[in-house]
């Protein structure tokens, strides 16, 4: 199995899931725009064989998630990283074309299931933006991606605190 993991920053999800699936083979993909994520890719080098852990591809993930898997297909798929609405949406694209027919995708950064899912159409930014301000393009770029039809949202839950959730995904096949 793969696992595809845009943004890596201090790795913890890739240990997450380097431990919760030991024959997995975890793809990470960061801007490296933090100090900590270089160090960190290097820690997990050392813990794990290449062939579990091939290092972080460092760069814009909507340009070298292709690149770099060449023709290898995510079974999982975990989004976290550019924070900007486009490179958010880049990033759902990118995975979309490398990503395994039923592809279970994770998004992070959510802060209700309807602002995520379509649900509020035209009134979107008015009822979803003030939520969590910092997630907001996040949140926008997960609805487009439903509105233009590519991505079915599944189901979210969040931790105690509000307006910083999760919702697993699918993309849907043309």
């Amino acid at each position: 199995h793969t696992i595809c993991e845009i943004g890596f920053c201090a790795g913890l999800s890739a240990l997450l899931f380097l431990e919760t699936a030991p024959t997995a083979t975890v793809w990470s993909f960061d801007l490296g725009d933090l100090p900590w994520s270089r160090a960190a890719n290097a820690r997990l080098a050392e813990l794990y064989p290449y062939e579990r852990f091939p290092g972080v591809v460092f760069g814009d993930a909507a340009v070298m998630v292709h690149r770099a898997l060449r023709g290898r297909r995510c079974d999982v798929a975990f989004v976290d990283g550019d924070k900007t609405y486009h490179g958010r949406l880049g990033s759902l694209r990118s995975l979309r074309a490398v990503a395994e027919r039923g592809a279970t995708i994770f998004l992070d950064e959510v802060t209700t299931e309807a602002c995520v899912n379509g649900s509020y159409g035209a009134a979107l930014e008015r009822r979803c933006a003030h939520l969590n301000p910092g997630y907001w393009p996040s949140v926008r770029a997960y609805n487009s991606a439903v509105r233009e039809g590519w991505l079915a949202v599944e189901r979210c839950a969040w931790p105690p605190t509000p307006h910083d959730g999760i919702c697993t995904a699918r993309f849907k096949n043309e």
